[in-house]
């Protein structure tokens, strides 16, 4: 049987005619990671003597994607190199239907890989291997010449005839033309060169040249031993470890001759401009003698290695029609992986015993680098071999310093823009592997990958944690946020891959590249002048500068995790392998529905510039023909944004700290001035709050101190007015200001006094960052021409407004919308094109272009605006009609609180969770079958009651005392009531981030709001009818709804909440005459909602609290009503959540160490209250005495008699298996409660 690699579902073309007729597949040769390789027959070919050729199958993929970028690459370079007669000949391809087919030659005698593993043909036989290895050495130079250079050079991908005599290159859908290439990760780990493996400073591409030649080596070791001699070329590989020690150690293992182990090394040479070239490997092995030192050593040792697989599939068995022949030589081990047939794998040899120096410090390298239990795992044990047994006993190697052998610079040129390294790194091991008298020492260096010895300014961390968000980009003539996600949300799916295990650093880091590579360039393409970098985040931006200055709190120090893993476990916590330490805490980004990571300092934290993020993505940027303006988030506000950490000096301030954190930012500034860098952005949003009028004097240090070394400075505000606070700023030494004219249109006229007498340019944010309709482009026009009259048009940029992270990536990914509604909307793409139209208005370069965009803009700006004014009469009548009486409960808490006593029958500490169980992939996937038809209604209902009577049945046998239903059938907790209620329109990519890997699709309100029936009575009514204890019936708040979605633009904030209010009204009395009598109307975006000004705050809670009661008051006294908040400071507003009026609360407490106790202290609540007891955001399982510790400090402010016991919030995003955990310590936390606070 052919061997396979991983192959995607694909149907069987065995015994089709493809090709017009013309070709018949009769045998299935392999299938690989892209497609299946079928014999195929020509049918035109004479009947006595038809001729056969090889068919790969493969699926066409969507342009623009990786798939589709490297199935191009192999149609278009292999024909180029098909001439050679050690290269498969490539004969044509054509495309029928869904797949693309080429067809090849057929080589009949199988590949290398059985040639090695199974038929042993090269044992002892210096001539076979010679004559091979120096046909492969041909056919690579061939492409090399053409500028072809293959990147997957193994034993798979070389074919040869049925002697044995002929090889045949294979497979070049990895290839490129590029001999210079900052393509990360490409082929088989085996066979990878170091450079090839290391995510290295963007700048400094590798040789594609000398990637193969590394390659070359492995292919000579396979062929001599029958083995690999490690499995990634990185230090933390003990084989590799061992080679870099001693440079002899393979010759050592392996029964390799001295003269063929010179040549190895003089290929292993690390600096790729000082490893050999092909002409001068080709010349030394024709010199060679003999490649095997004696029979013996290939003899196999007794106890074989389980080997990881490699990192990408290998297309096994292709092109070849031999069949496997059954081993019987030891060299071959088996890997299995679930549900795959076995297949031998060249394995390296036994992993040598560490040196013992390796482990006298607690700064060696290796402390620098991923963990080998950190990677993702393959399925298989590792195991170690007991050397002693095995004629290839393994030796401790000597140690010295790896000198590398090789002197003569290869075939890369000036032409490859292969940067020099700054460090050779034979002289550079020699000096960190050996002291002045010889002697070892413990490898002790700053940057982690052993790549970095060739770029010491770049540090692992930088390697690992990279970043994905965007915040404002101002540019010259024209203004974009970067957007750094697409609409499939790659970035997503790869960091959740990578915490799964399923994703390297190495894959993690690519997927990264690709994104902000091709997020400039679509900025770029809409016309934009300059494009900012340094705000693409794997998770939080905040959390970024917080890892980038060392401000890592203790509880993650000394673990020993990687950089990345410690980043990770600061977001998320980490409850794993003996390590178990929660998130620091989250807080919503000012009034949006972002959540960043707050920074925990004190007086002890000790910052220093770890890595320089700004200034490694703007080199990035830069290699790839993209200038840009690096961002920063600035020093005042991060630390503003900070809390005090537990365990710091009582009054400590994190503001305090400016004078330390200061140095960081100049280090910063001057690299990026030094790296030729024209202006930077330094966002400090906190200067639109009040509180900013207090910290004149930190801000007029601070600037005072960075302006000197750094580039230009353009200071960043947005989301609200500066107000007074435009006066001290207008003095700063800054080269521009940004200000938000669509969230505060009327304070250019202030600002643009306050800075006329000065030099400061100022961008003004135009086009929203935060809702996704079309900017108006006449009025847009008409604030830009404004300011030039006073300033200047030299002194005006145009810019969004804000961060584009909170607008999805583009409308093109947007199919099921109407063209009346696609009209009405702009995404962000689109806003980078509205920029770079007003700009050229603006500047006077009219053309064909920009008019005809002017007038497609008025003409969908009126077309909104008619329709608009065909309102809903009957709501709008209902909102005009709503009286006091409406707002209030018939009774005070007091009396409720009896009736519910009684109707109820809780116990004390009542147990309840928020809402939302976990989604299942299975829930997921009926949903989604669901939509595309594939089930029916009715067989999606049974469904759904079968989850529900599951999530019915785990609550009961936990012991919870009001339940809930699970929420199977709500894809989001907005979305769903959105797509039941009248006014809503919905996305299909429309993905806008929430908190580190979770994404929303935020529904549009286009319209005014009703309930055309009961929302959710049916599951809740069906969930009670399955439980004696209490339903709770859930619901999403009016504010929340709102806050949550991207509302109209035409119709105030205020008048749509009390629609959806008075929507949800109805829902609530219905499900009280359905028989649920405790109702959860969920309202965590309220505080989010406050303006960012408190002169606007009373305005804004009168009708938000109203809102809230206008839904919950419609119902009798026995009816309890719940509700739930998020993160949030409610010092400020703790007044307006007394005033709403629920019966329970619950609130987000865990992460913020329970601090908001203080608050009902200082206030004091009288009814009832559910601090979260732990934190849902994390994988981890709280124990049940960090529970029973929480539920003590809760009870030193709030009454037994008051207080619930709850998680923090719904469990949607968790797994079954934490949640059970996490619920069943929860409860028994209560009960340990309930015996010892007895009233």
């Amino acid at each position: 049987m052919p061997r396979r690699a991983a192959t995607g579902v694909m149907p069987d073309f065995m015994g089709q005619t493809i090709g017009g007729g013309r070709y018949y597949l009769d045998k299935l040769l392999g299938s690989g990671a892209y497609g299946k390789v079928y014999r195929a027959m020509d049918l035109k070919s004479p009947a006595d003597c038809r001729a056969f050729y090889a068919i790969k199958c493969m699926p066409i993929y969507v342009p623009g994607t990786t798939k589709a970028h490297f199935q191009s690459r192999e149609l278009t370079n292999h024909p180029v190199v098909r001439d050679h007669p050690n290269i498969v000949r490539y004969e044509r391809h054509f495309e029928e239907g869904d797949w693309v087919y080429v067809v090849m030659e057929l080589v009949r005698g199988g590949d290398l890989f059985a040639a090695i593993t199974e038929r042993h043909v090269f044992r002892d036989n210096d001539a076979l291997v010679k004559k091979v290895y120096l046909q492969i050495i041909d056919a690579l130079q061939y492409c090399h010449k053409r500028g072809i250079y293959h990147r997957d050079i193994k034993p798979e991908n070389i074919l040869y005839s049925e002697d044995t005599r002929r090889i045949k290159l294979a497979d070049f859908g990895l290839s490129t033309t590029h001999a210079a290439s900052a393509e990360y990760g490409c082929g088989s780990c085996y066979y990878m060169s170091p450079e090839c493996i290391a995510a290295r400073k963007p700048r400094l591409k590798y040789s594609s040249k000398q990637t193969d030649v590394w390659s070359m080596g492995v292919i000579l070791v396979n062929m001599i031993s029958g083995r690999n001699p490690w499995r990634y070329a990185t230090i933390d590989d003990q084989c590799f470890q061992a080679y870099l020690h001693d440079n002899d150690f393979l010759g050592n293992v392996l029964p390799i001759s001295v003269e063929a182990n010179k040549v190895i090394k003089r290929i292993f040479t690390l600096d790729p401009l000082r490893r050999i070239s092909l002409e001068q490997l080709k010349e030394e092995i024709t010199q060679v003698p003999t490649f095997f030192r004696t029979q013996q050593h290939l003899e196999s040792p007794s106890n074989p290695l389980p080997v990881e697989s490699p990192v990408v599939s290998t297309d096994s068995g292709w092109q070849t029609e031999s069949e496997p022949v059954p081993t019987k030589h030891a060299l071959v081990v088996r890997e299995v992986e679930a549900g795959a047939a076995s297949s031998p794998v060249l394995r390296p040899p036994e992993t040598p015993k560490k040196p013992t120096h390796l482990d006298s410090q607690s700064t060696k390298l290796e402390d620098h680098v991923p963990r080998t239990n950190e990677k993702p795992s393959t399925g298989g044990a590792s195991s170690v071999a007991d050397s002693s047994k095995s004629s290839l006993a393994v030796k401790t190697p000597s140690v010295h310093a790896v000198t590398p052998v090789a002197v003569v610079r290869p075939d890369a040129g000036p032409d490859d823009d292969i940067e020099e390294p700054l460090a050779l790194p034979g002289t550079l091991l020699e000096k960190v592997l050996r002291s002045p008298g010889g002697k070892p020492k413990s490898i002790t260096i700053k940057n982690g990958h052993l790549l970095m010895y060739l770029d010491p300014y770049l540090s692992y961390a930088l390697d690992a944690i990279s970043y994905n968000q965007s915040d404002v980009v101002i540019i010259k003539d024209n203004a974009f946020n970067t957007r750094f996600e697409s609409a499939n949300r790659e970035i997503k799916k790869a960091v959740e891959a990578y915490w799964a295990g399923k994703q390297t650093v190495e894959q993690l880091q690519q997927v990264a590249a690709d994104t902000r590579k091709a997020s400039w360039s679509a900025i770029k393409a809409q016309g934009v002048d300059l494009i900012p970098s340094g705000e693409f985040t794997l998770y939080d931006h905040v959390l970024d500068h917080s890892a980038a200055f060392n401000a890592i709190p203790d509880r993650y120090v000394g673990l020993g995790l990687s950089p990345l893993n410690v980043y990770f476990a600061m977001g998320r916590g980490r409850q794993s392998e003996g390590v178990d330490v929660p998130a620091c805490e989250m807080k919503k980004w000012f009034d949006s529905n972002y959540h960043f990571v707050v920074p925990e300092l004190s007086e002890k934290t000790n910052f220093k510039l770890n890595y320089n993020k700004a200034l490694e993505e703007y080199k990035e940027a830069k290699a790839a023909g993209i200038t840009t303006r690096p961002v920063v988030l600035g020093p005042v506000s991060y630390l503003v944004l900070a809390k005090s950490a537990k365990g710091a000096e009582a009054g400590f301030r994190p503001i305090s700290l400016l004078p330390k954190l200061i140095p960081i930012y100049k280090e910063l500034l001057s690299a990026l001035k030094s790296e030729g860098v024209e202006s930077v952005q330094i966002d400090e949003p906190i200067l639109v709050l009040d509180s900013a009028a207090a910290l004149e004097k930190e801000y007029t240090a601070a600037y005072a101190e960075l302006a000197p070394v750094s580039p230009k400075i353009v200071l960043t505000t947005y989301f609200a007015r500066l107000d007074t606070n435009v006066n001290f700023v207008a003095k700063l030494p800054i080269y521009g200001l940004h200000i938000d004219l669509d969230r505060a249109p009327a304070q250019l006229e202030d600002v643009v006094s306050a800075i006329k007498s000065t030099s400061i340019v100022l961008s003004l944010g135009v086009v929203s960052g935060r809702n996704i309709w079309k900017t108006d482009f006449a009025a847009a026009i008409k604030l830009g021409q404004k300011a030039i009259e006073s300033l200047g048009a030299d002194r005006v940029i145009i810019a969004t407004s804000s961060s584009l992270l909170h607008t999805p990536v583009t409308l093109a990914s947007e199919n099921k919308l109407t063209a009346e509604q696609k009209d009405w909307f702009s995404f962000a793409t689109e806003k980078a094109r509205e920029v770079a139209v007003i700009a050229a208005v603006l500047s006077g370069s009219q053309d064909a272009e920009i008019t005809a965009a002017l007038e497609a803009n008025r003409k969908s700006i009126a077309a909104r605006r008619e329709f608009e004014k065909n309102s809903d009469a009957t709501v709008r009548n209902r909102v005009a009609s709503i009286t006091p009486e409406m707002l209030e409960r018939k009774n005070p808490f007091s009396v409720r609180k009896e009736a519910q006593a009684k109707h109820l029958n809780l116990p004390k500490f009542p147990t309840t969770t928020i809402g939302s169980f976990p989604q299942t992939k299975e829930i997921r996937q009926a949903r989604a079958k669901l939509g595309k038809g594939e089930l029916t209604q009715e067989q999606y209902d049974e469904f759904i009651k079968k989850e529900i009577q599951e999530v019915v049945r785990i609550q009961e046998e936990i012991g919870l005392d009001i339940l809930v239903h699970g929420e199977p059938e709500r894809n989001d907790m907005v979305q769903y009531f959105g797509e039941l209620l009248h006014g809503f329109v919905f996305t299909q990519n429309a993905w806008v981030q929430s908190y580190g890997s979770r994404y929303v699709r935020p529904p549009i309100i286009v319209s005014d709001v009703s309930r055309p029936g009961p929302m959710t009575v049916r599951w809740s009514s069906y969930a009670q009818s399955l439980t004696k204890k209490p339903m709770k019936g859930m619901l999403t708040g009016p504010v929340t709804i709102l806050n949550w979605s991207f509302p109209r633009a035409d119709v105030s904030r205020e008048i749509q909440s009390k629609q959806l209010a008075l929507a949800l009204r109805d829902e609530v009395i219905d499900l009280e005459k359905a028989g649920i009598f405790a109702i959860q109307v969920d309202e965590p975006a309220i505080r989010e909602g406050l303006p960012l000004r408190r002169a606007d705050w009373d305005a804004y809670l009168k009708w938000a609290v109203d809102s809230f009661k206008l839904a919950t008051a419609g119902v009798t006294d026995q009816l309890q009503t719940h509700s739930h908040f998020c993160y949030s400071d409610f010092d400020d507003i703790f007044p307006s959540i007394q005033r709403l009026d629920a019966d329970v609360i619950s609130i987000e407490a865990s992460k913020s160490d329970m601090k908001l106790l203080d608050t009902f202290k200082h206030y004091g609540y009288s009814n009832q209250i559910g601090p979260g007891v732990y934190d849902i955001h994390s994988p981890r399982v709280p124990g049940e005495q960090e529970i029973k510790d929480r539920v003590r400090d809760m009870l030193k402010t709030l009454s037994p008699s008051l207080l619930f016991v709850n998680p923090d919030c719904g469990l949607k995003t968790r797994g079954w298996k934490e949640t059970k955990a996490s619920l069943t310590n929860l409860v028994e936390a209560a009960k340990w409660a309930r015996q010892t606070y007895e009233a």
